[in-house]
C-alpha cells in the first residue's frame, strides 16, 4: 500500500473524508471522478479536482481524459491527461464519424491509482 502524507496539501478535508479516501483507494487499479469523489466526500468540484491532480503530481495515479462524442453515453476514447484536447478533425473511434467541431466533444477526468493509497 501506498502511502500519501497531505503535508497540508489536503487540508480542506475532515479527518472522516480522509478516512473515506483511503476506503476508496483500498484495492489496486481503483478509479476516480471528480464528481464521483465530490458526492461521496460531500466536497465541492473543485476541490474534488484538486485531489485528483494531487494523486497524478505525487505519482500515485495514472490520470486520463475521457472523450465523449454525442453518438453516446460513455466516453468513446481516452488520452493521458496532459497529453491535451485531441486535434480536429477527429475521427470518432464508435461512430466513426470525422468531428470538426469540438462542441461535439465533452470531456471528463479520470484517475487511476495502481496501487492501493492510505491517505493520512
Amino acid at each position: 500500500m501506498t502511502s500519501f502524507k497531505s503535508g497540508g496539501k489536503i487540508s480542506f478535508l475532515s479527518q472522516w473524508q480522509i478516512n473515506e479516501l483511503s476506503r476508496h483507494f483500498t484495492e489496486p487499479d481503483r478509479t476516480a471522478m471528480p464528481h464521483e469523489l465530490a458526492i461521496k466526500l460531500k466536497i465541492n468540484y473543485s476541490d474534488a479536482l484538486t485531489i485528483i491532480s494531487l494523486l497524478e503530481t505525487e505519482g500515485l495515479s495514472n490520470n486520463l481524459l475521457l472523450i465523449y462524442h454525442n453518438c453516446q453515453e460513455a466516453p468513446v476514447d481516452t488520452l493521458p491527461f496532459g497529453a491535451g484536447f485531441p486535434n480536429l478533425p477527429w475521427k470518432c473511434p464508435n461512430c466513426e464519424v470525422i468531428v470538426e467541431d469540438g462542441r461535439e466533444l465533452s470531456y471528463d477526468l479520470m484517475a487511476k491509482a495502481p496501487e492501493p493509497i492510505e491517505f493520512f
